[in-house]
């Protein structure tokens, strides 16, 4: 019984060592990686586009508050570019506009700025409005994002690509063409320019800063609500890009698109959480970044929004997001959950361990107890059968010896409170009994020989006597 209950103890030390092992192990893996660095890619088209600009000043203001992740702001060719490096997984983020084909693995994350539909045309080709450009050479790259936008605009009114001539390899190429002269006769390499940009972007204000330049209405934008809910009617202000002369001399009908940033579904939380407060919660920072590298686009940030429903822009809103935008600051208890789990793990680990530990200590104080008293009974039945008065005081020796050493083994915890006091209980027993022996012994030599042979068979039966009830009571001593 007792080897099988040591043996279950030793068990059950095996098994709280292993599963505190792993404990340990399994935090140290999640402490790690909540102190490893992590990369995350944004793809955020032109380096001179605006969500190029924004987008450099996110990254400086999570780097500076978040030291674990690290931002590498891509240059795309365009949205399309963007999106696909998204869909291949080269990059974990992206600007585009709404009204860009997403891949399934896509979630918004904000809305950036409004795009405007801007059409420019020179007066010399006489158009007045977007159905004017039937048959225009128009400054517009087939491969743009953009394209996708104006031929959606075109089918509205019954339009379709084979009415116009789509000159420029890219936006650069685009735009020169709508600046240069015509080589042979009048006009221009291109009669319209046609862009989704924020208003005041730095190419357009180049391009209207001219006698000869237009901006043209595109009307039906309700109608076109409707048909593409991402696209909503706007208005591009009177002397939006210059106050003298006013250029647009009037209020210009056209229509815009949410430029959003958007996450692979797939994305850290934590990581979409902390790009989400900067924009949302630290725009004074974003603008002194941007006043020092991007002015032009610094009143853009006034446009920063969280994507709604109504926005109609068909993509669910990443979950880590949603935890900023849905009362910023989420409980403690909820942020903290895994340092709660840890405390009480550990301290659960702390209660086993105690427990185990005082078992083994108790178990060991009993197999010293039980050594002592099983010697003292030893030498109890030695002073019972001892004659001579030279083997008591060897006995009396090692009865102080055993003494002293209880009392060393109770001040270094080897023996309880209790155990020392059944201890010493034995220990004044063999004692006292030691000491009666020794005055028989002594008295015995000094009678006649005849009575010491007597002698001894009076004092027998009484140490007996008194040896069942020290059994007896060290018995219940134990017991107790």
């Amino acid at each position: 019984m007792k080897i099988a209950k040591l043996q279950s103890e030793q068990v059950a030390l095996i098994l709280l060592v292993v599963v505190t092992v792993i404990v340990l192990a399994t935090g140290a893996t999640i402490a790690i990686g909540d102190t490893t660095t992590q990369h995350v890619v944004v793809a955020a088209g032109p380096s001179s586009s605006e969500s190029a600009a924004l987008m450099r000043a996110v990254k400086s203001v999570v780097e500076r508050h978040y030291p674990n992740i690290r931002m590498t702001v891509a240059e795309t060719a365009d949205v399309a570019d963007s999106l696909k490096r998204l869909e291949r997984g080269e990059a974990q983020l992206a600007a585009a506009q709404a009204d860009a084909s997403a891949p399934p693995v896509a979630r918004l994350v904000a809305v950036l700025f409004e795009d405007e539909f801007q059409l420019l045309a020179h007066k010399s080709s006489n158009i007045k409005q977007f159905i004017d450009l039937k048959g225009k050479r128009i400054a517009l790259p087939v491969t743009d994002s953009q394209y996708q936008s104006f031929l959606f605009v075109a089918s509205h009114f019954g339009l379709t690509a084979k009415d116009f001539t789509f000159v420029g390899s890219d936006a650069e190429g685009a735009a020169l063409a709508f600046a240069r002269p015509a080589r042979a006769g009048s006009g221009y390499d291109a009669d319209a320019l046609f862009r989704v940009r924020p208003i005041l972007n730095s190419s357009l204000t180049h391009s209207v800063d001219t006698d000869d330049v237009d901006l043209v209405p595109i009307s039906d934008g309700q109608a076109m609500h409707i048909e593409m809910p991402s696209y909503v009617p706007s208005v591009i202000p009177k002397g939006a890009y210059l106050g003298n002369p006013t250029v647009p001399s009037r209020d210009i009908e056209t229509v815009s698109a949410k430029h959003t940033l958007v996450a692979r579904e797939d994305l850290s939380d934590d990581i979409v959480s902390a790009i989400t407060q900067v924009l949302m919660e630290r725009r004074p920072e974003l603008g002194a970044f941007m006043q020092a590298r991007d002015a032009g686009v610094l009143p853009l940030l006034a446009q920063i929004q969280r994507p709604d429903a109504s926005m109609g822009l068909g993509l669910g809103v990443h979950p880590g997001a949603l935890d900023v935008y849905r009362g910023g600051k989420p409980p403690w208890i909820q942020t903290h959950s895994d340092v709660l789990f840890a405390v009480v793990i550990l301290s659960a680990l702390a209660t086993l361990w105690g427990w185990v530990l005082k078992r083994i200590r108790e178990r060991r104080q009993n197999q010293r107890l039980t050594a002592y008293t099983t010697r003292i009974a030893e030498l109890i039945e030695e002073v019972e059968a001892t004659v001579s008065d030279s083997a008591l005081m060897t006995v009396r020796q090692e009865l102080m010896g055993i003494l002293r050493l209880a009392m060393l083994d109770l001040r270094q915890e080897k023996l309880s409170e209790s155990s020392f006091q059944i201890f010493h209980f034995a220990w004044q027993f063999a004692f006292a009994s030691m000491r009666e022996r020794r005055a028989a012994v002594r008295n015995r030599s000094a009678i006649p020989a005849q009575a010491a042979e007597n002698a001894p068979k009076a004092v027998i039966p009484a140490a007996e006597k008194h040896l069942w009830r020290f059994s007896k009571m060290l018995q219940s001593k134990s017991n107790g």
